[in-house]
């Protein structure tokens, strides 16, 4: 504002007696704001589009991930990311899925095809718009993915009825498929973790019993995150079918 008001100054006393110079100085006043709202608005929509390509490259290497594993993944991250991907979901380029109570998100369908990226177009994988209602057989019973995972645990706890909360945390640590929720946790601080919204197995009979506490197994299983845990557990030999 100082330097305007200057500026405004040096032309008061410029233009008199020279209209061609006080047009020019005129124009000189009201063009340098405006180059420079010009260039701002420039700079924040290159930002925009490299972050809506950052989270479309992602996801059409990883589709149907969840929020968590995109915040985990990408530099984006609040209500950056809530805003970027609302936007793309009204644009039709992306898509949600529910699950289970877990949602995930993949690369949706283009309404217009001049306005794809060119990641887009090119197919990278076929992609289902439908629920994954894969089931597992384990110990006789069939389960879905977090289902799955819960009875695992269970019978883990089942064979070693003495293990505490940190040597089970040995056996099925956080990282790299659960950083934020855990594969399990003790009750309490899961009900602080998920304060908005229900992210755990949380009935009473849904509850296992170790021998320092009681905790509760995170229901935000997404098929990929599943074929990691089933990788992590395999030195256990448990027959999954």
């Amino acid at each position: 504002m100082q330097y305007l008001k200057l500026t405004k100054t040096f032309a008061l006393n410029t233009c008199r007696g020279n209209a061609k110079r006080c047009h020019f100085t005129w124009v000189a006043i009201h063009w340098i704001p405006l180059t420079a709202t010009l260039a701002v608005y420039n700079l924040k929509q290159a930002s925009n589009m490299e972050t809506n390509q950052e989270l479309l490259t992602f996801l059409a290497a990883n589709p149907k991930s969840t929020k968590e594993a995109i915040k985990t993944a990408t530099s984006l991250g609040g209500l950056h990311l809530y805003g970027v991907m609302k936007k793309l979901i009204a644009q039709q380029k992306l898509t949600e899925h529910t699950d289970e109570d877990v949602i995930t998100y993949s690369i949706g369908p283009v309404e217009h095809e001049g306005e794809a990226p060119e990641l887009i177009k090119a197919p990278v994988k076929p992609k289902s718009t439908g629920r994954d209602n894969s089931t597992y057989k384990f110990q006789g019973h069939e389960y879905g993915k977090g289902p799955l995972v819960k009875a695992i645990v269970a019978q883990y706890v089942q064979d070693n009825p003495t293990v505490t909360y940190e040597e089970l945390l040995k056996v099925f640590p956080r990282n790299p498929i659960m950083p934020r929720f855990g594969i399990f946790e003790e009750i309490d601080k899961a009900k602080m973790i998920a304060k908005k919204g229900n992210r755990y197995f949380m009935k009473e009979e849904q509850v296992i019993s170790l021998a320092d506490c009681r905790v509760i197994i995170t229901n935000q299983w997404t098929k990929a995150l599943l074929d990691q845990f089933l990788d992590l557990i395999q030195p256990l030999n448990y027959d999954i079918g």
